[in-house]
């Protein structure tokens, strides 16, 4: 497997595509907390999201799904996150998440967080163009 031009030992090439596909879980969290709109650039063209909130095919699909969730200010916490390779292009995964949000009391102004939902993704990733991509991406909750 080739990195940065030069040849990558197999052992340090695993470790790298296990760190581009953590990275990408947390890039995924920080889009969908910033509502940035690049949420399903981080998805194969192909790719797949399914919440229990609906479910969203190939970029657009997604981020027309991104686009009807609720307007509020969120945390996603993502945490016990795994990774397996099954070879230098595809790899599965499932991590943790919890979802918080804050409110704020109309009458005593008082802020409050509150965990939304707690429920775990499991992930089929696919390398594209030499990049580590989404191509599946299933939230259960519970």
């Amino acid at each position: 497997m080739a990195r940065g031009g030069g040849r990558v030992s197999a052992p340090l090439a695993l470790l790298l595509a296990e760190r581009d596909c953590t990275r990408l879980v947390a890039r995924y969290a920080a889009s969908a907390d910033a509502r940035d709109g690049r949420m399903a650039s981080l998805f194969t063209a192909d790719g797949t999201l399914e919440t229990p909130h609906g479910s969203g095919a190939g970029r657009d699909g997604i981020a027309a799904l991104m686009a009807t969730a609720p307007e509020r200010a969120t945390l996603h916490l993502c945490g016990n996150i795994v990774v397996d390779i099954i070879d230098e292009d595809h790899a599965t995964g499932r991590c943790d998440c919890a979802f918080i949000s804050e409110r704020t009391d109309r009458d005593s102004g008082r802020r409050t967080l509150l965990v939304r939902t707690i429920g775990a993704y499991a992930d089929t990733f696919r390398r594209e163009d030499g990049q580590w991509l989404f191509a599946r991406r299933v939230f259960t909750a519970g």
